[in-house]
């Protein structure tokens, strides 16, 4: 299989980015926890303080977004 070249031109219309904000922000913390806090299940018993404390921080990341 031989790869495909060529050239592409793309014009987009007006684009506007915003730094993140409440409660965007917020969700974007606890949506990155979740991924440690599946990490800490696996290793149950012993990684259970640390389960924990993920799972307490996610929730107020939650309850501050709203």
């Amino acid at each position: 299989m031989e790869p495909i070249t060529g050239d592409v031109n793309v014009t987009l219309g007006a684009v506007t980015a915003a730094p993140p904000a409440p409660p965007h922000s917020y969700l974007g913390v606890a949506d990155n926890l979740l991924a440690g806090i599946t990490y800490a299940v696996a290793g149950l018993p012993d990684t259970a303080t640390l389960m924990a404390l993920g799972c307490v921080q996610a929730v107020e990341n939650i309850l501050k977004a709203y």
